[in-house]
């Protein structure tokens, strides 16, 4: 992995745009990351040209450095969030509103009971699920929008993400293993105009409690691929016969939960039927 050499990064006194992103092979220990983490943050944060930042983020004391500094906020870009425990999650979703170029997040929180061990330690006054749980409606309370096009979500302990309704944008919707989620949008959220109007892929993964994408008809004008599988309480989509009409091509699903969904009316069952492709293989995605 590369390692940049402290005041390398802030002498580049022009440097415009920076990208620092793993590969799959390359993660590492948060504990191992951290000084060298923050002190690129805050190097970053010195450069006075500096435009467009795409970086991934492992420690706490990242988000802390993130959460102080409105330049970052402004200019970061992509981000891929990884072996965090439900705090930082938390942190970052508070500051989805202020990240306005933010298009691409992916977040995978660990629930290794060293790392929430050592996270109390460092902020003991925090209990990092009870603050993840509400956090969904929150983010509501405020009319903004986020510019999300691509959202990746693995280990999150929200009951919904109704939050979604402020991201217009988004193109590609992932969630794995997510053992709390109830609802991707639940019933409050009222009747926004654009709510996932530009989605065109859903992958839904090992979600025991799912039960609804959302409790409304949704149109999915430009939904090209739905895939499911292990969402056993999850009975019924969120179409009626005109919903993802020219754009669906097909959905993915185990030939169990296909044959349960109950549909809106017998006109929705038999257009999707021919839609329908069976799991052949259980093979989790790549983000």
């Amino acid at each position: 992995r590369i390692v940049f050499p402290r005041s390398l990064i802030s002498s580049l006194l022009s440097l415009q745009v920076f990208s620092k992103l793993p590969w799959e092979d390359q993660c590492i220990l948060p504990d191992l990351r951290e000084p060298e983490e923050t002190v690129l943050l805050q190097e970053l944060e010195c450069l006075e040209f500096l435009q467009d930042i795409s970086i991934a983020l492992f420690c706490f004391s990242s988000m802390q450095v993130l959460q102080k500094s409105p330049k970052l906020q402004r200019f970061i870009r992509l981000r891929v969030i990884s072996h965090f425990n439900s705090m930082p999650h938390v942190i970052l979703f508070s500051l989805l509103r202020k990240m306005q170029h933010l298009e691409v997040l992916s977040i995978s929180i660990s629930s290794s009971p060293s790392l929430v061990s050592d996270m109390k330690k460092e902020s003991p006054s925090h209990d990092s699920m009870s603050e993840c749980i509400p956090m969904s409606s929150k983010l509501t309370e405020h009319n903004y929008t986020v510019n999300l096009r691509e959202l990746s979500l693995e280990g999150c302990g929200m009951f919904n993400l109704n939050w979604l309704t402020c991201a217009p944008s988004l193109q590609l919707l992932r969630l794995y293993n997510c053992p709390s989620l109830e609802e991707v949008i639940g019933e409050e959220f009222g009747h926004a105009v654009n709510v996932f109007s530009s989605l065109e892929i859903v992958d839904l993964d090992s979600l025991p409690k799912l039960r609804s994408i959302c409790s409304q008809v949704l149109r999915f004008p430009c939904l090209k691929e739905i895939c499911v599988a292990d969402c056993p309480r999850l009975l019924k989509l969120p179409f009626d016969s005109s919903s993802a009409r020219n754009s669906l091509k097909h959905i993915n699903g185990q030939k169990n939960w296909w044959r349960n969904l109950k549909w809106e009316d017998e006109a929705t069952r038999d257009l999707f039927r021919s839609k329908y492709v069976p799991f052949r293989s259980k093979i989790r995605r790549k983000n």
